[in-house]
């Protein structure tokens, strides 16, 4: 029974990988920590302490010295100073925040428009680490949070 159960699957599989689309790549980028990241670019006293972004009844996310201490994004401010004491709080400012997306997006934009002209993957990772580089020291100015893609 498993055995025809295997073989069925792996009927299925090769149908589907018969039909997949590679004609092009999907890049996902998930800027980890974002909020975070553009505060302690604007303040460089937060940099080396745990500090969140919110409220005392919600956080919207914490830098990785904060998440050492379990503090994490939708948690209640007032939970997280229980787990870390001295956790600093700095409230969100979504203004300041779309603007710098917007400059990241804009970033993207520029490379993926070169990326879409190139059909080589060493050109297409070429270009992703031309654009962490680029984010790193033009928007977020290598924030500690984003240090390890940079390097």
């Amino acid at each position: 029974m498993i055995r025809s159960a295997e073989m069925e699957l792996d009927q299925s599989l090769l149908r589907l990988e018969g039909s997949r689309d590679t004609s092009r790549d999907i890049v996902h980028i998930d800027m980890d920590a974002f909020y975070a990241a553009v505060e302690m670019r604007d303040n460089p006293a937060l940099r080396n302490v745990p500090m969140a972004v919110g409220g005392s009844s919600m956080l919207s996310t914490s830098n990785y010295l904060a998440r050492r201490h379990g503090v994490r994004a939708a948690m209640p401010g007032f939970i997280a100073k229980k787990l870390c004491p001295q956790l600093v709080i700095v409230p969100g400012n979504h203004e300041k925040y779309s603007a710098v997306s917007a400059q990241i997006m804009e970033v993207i934009d520029k490379v993926l428009m070169a990326i879409r002209f190139t059909i080589c993957m060493v050109l297409l990772k070429l270009s992703m680490q031309l654009l962490f580089g680029f984010l790193c020291r033009s928007v977020l100015r290598s924030s500690p949070t984003i240090a390890n893609p940079c390097t």
